[in-house]
């Protein structure tokens, strides 16, 4: 047996240390024998307690000798985007938004709301072109999905009637979460929506000033009553948004959650807004990513200390990006077919239609071609949690890394001070 490459070890508070494996999602807190075991074993001066072995072996952090671990990282990557037994579909019902945020990079597409036939075609789509699925999963995107609830609860019916008997659905929503009721809430939960996003802009002074309707009316308390009155209905989680400009007064936000008594209630986490199609304006400052990385850090801290779930590492996912995955993609109001949602509503990167099925333009191929192969990104311990990072940013030329990258021993820190689940994380 020999350590994983992709092992990263930090101290830690017991004269020990943690190691934390990026491709299997392993962390593991050795106390101050356990971790002179190990330097003994890595001398040659003494084999592994079997139990202790084990446990190394099941985090990932021990692997045979004649492994290739980056070899095996980009043949799972692989497997994991080309197989052929899941359909993944974000479907976009209207782009039209009853928000005008300053960095959506939506601004400037035009508003078509999806029509009968298109809703009829997108159910042919699967049925005629995906008919050995065994399973489906939605997101409901926009513009502002809520806006289309009707069309949802509809679409929702003949696309569960679509795949073969036996074949599971699933669905999530990104929302700004304005628009949702008790009632709402409840269709959405019979459409089977397990899961959905909303967005927040910061404190509610913050937000207020930010994610604001076309009137300019406030929209952060109305949300937040929302989130409480279908809290038990859905399983929200919120993403808070954040740039230079509103990060200072995250852990406001977090104090505000709190005394509305949604902690235990929502999952929460943070994001930076992004610099898509040159949205950043002078009045918002986009983070990099290390930047970004130090505000989000403090952000879990807070978060974790007030009972919040928060997860300081997410599972190994070998595809990572659903624009590179063969069975995966974005369906705009007017049927047309993209492969990444940053490019949803722009025809000329369409890679086809959902009557006419995908056609192998050189926007589908692109794609479909797409190798996380930038050489710094090969070489760093951190490539199995994000395999490269956004593919339509390296395509740009950019390399735009995972935080987790700038905050992996924080993180570290995080899980262990505050006792995450061992077995979602493979500890011992």
């Amino acid at each position: 047996m020999k350590e994983s490459e992709f092992n990263v070890i930090e101290e830690n508070d017991v004269n020990g240390i943690t190691i934390y494996n990026t491709q299997s999602g392993g962390v593991l807190d050795l106390d101050a024998a356990h971790t002179n075991e190990l330097n003994l074993y890595r001398k040659g001066a003494a084999s592994l307690d079997g139990d202790f072995e084990e446990a190394l072996k099941m985090g990932g952090m021990l692997v045979d000798d004649d492994v290739d671990e980056r070899r095996m990282l980009m043949l799972e990557s692989l497997s994991a985007r080309f197989a052929n037994d899941y359909l993944g579909l974000t479907i976009a019902p209207t782009l039209a938004c009853n928000f005008r945020c300053p960095y959506c990079y939506e601004k400037g597409c035009s508003h078509p709301t999806m029509s009968e036939e298109t809703m009829t075609d997108i159910a042919e789509f699967v049925r005629s072109g995906y008919p050995g699925i065994n399973d489906l999963h939605v997101d409901w995107y926009g513009g502002e999905p809520l806006l289309c609830v009707d069309m949802i609860e509809r679409l929702t019916k003949e696309l569960r009637g679509a795949i073969r008997p036996g074949a599971t659905y699933s669905a999530g929503m990104v929302t700004n979460g304005y628009l949702l009721t008790r009632e709402i809430a409840q269709k959405l939960a019979d459409c089977q929506i397990g899961s959905v996003q909303i967005t927040i802009d910061g404190s509610k002074r913050d937000h207020d000033s930010r994610r604001v309707p076309a009137d300019g009316r406030p929209t952060y308390d109305a949300i937040i009553d929302n989130i409480i009155s279908c809290a038990d209905v859905l399983q929200i989680t919120i993403r808070v948004n954040v740039d230079e400009s509103n990060s200072k007064e995250v852990d406001a936000l977090i104090d505000e959650l709190d005394a509305k008594g949604l902690r235990g209630k929502v999952a929460i986490y943070l994001a930076a807004v992004d610099n898509v199609n040159d949205t950043c304006s002078n009045d918002i400052h986009c983070f990099s990513q290390r930047g970004f990385s130090q505000v989000e850090t403090f952000f879990m801290d807070k978060a974790s200390e007030r009972g919040f779930n928060v997860i300081p590492f997410t599972p190994y996912e070998p595809g990572v990006c659903c624009a590179v995955s063969l069975n995966s993609f974005v369906i705009d109001p007017l049927g047309r077919l993209f492969k990444c949602w940053d490019e949803v509503g722009k025809g000329e990167c369409a890679v086809g239609n959902v009557r006419e099925g995908v056609k192998a333009n050189s926007n589908y191929l692109k794609w479909m071609e797409y190798l996380p192969n930038d050489p710094v990104c090969g070489e760093c311990v951190m490539f199995p949690a994000c395999m490269g990072g956004c593919p339509h940013a390296a395509m740009e030329g950019q390399r735009k890394c995972a935080s987790v990258k700038f905050n992996a021993r924080q993180r570290m820190r995080l899980a262990c001070n505050h006792q995450y689940s061992h077995e979602a994380n493979h500890d011992v």
